[in-house]
């Protein structure tokens, strides 16, 4: 897995797709290129962040750092291909523990 730091300046308001989008304008400005694809905001837990964690609310960074209850200079968060967050999601719930016989 490639992994490369993109350090974004942006306003609280920020929506997820907004920042993937951002993130992909920078780096493609780095001469930088992923692989054509969709792509998510995760959580440095590797949660999708799509809702403010434990609510039904839309994410933006400003509620998310409300929901964090404690001022930041930086947050680290994640962008992956949704086909690949999908699958992880398919394959877990397709899992069926074995009975022990």
């Amino acid at each position: 897995m490639m992994v490369l730091r993109c350090v974004l300046t942006v306003e609280p308001s920020i929506t997820a797709s907004e920042i993937v989008k951002l993130a992909f304008q920078t780096l493609h400005e780095l001469k930088l290129e992923l692989p054509d694809s969709e792509y998510c905001l995760l959580y440095s837990n590797k949660k999708l962040a799509d809702k403010v964690p434990l609510t039904d609310e839309p994410f933006t960074l400003e509620a998310y750092k409300a929901f964090i209850g404690k001022p930041y200079q930086q947050l680290t968060l994640y962008i992956r291909e949704e086909v690949i967050i999908r699958e992880s999601f398919v394959n877990q719930m397709d899992f069926k523990p074995k009975m022990k016989q």
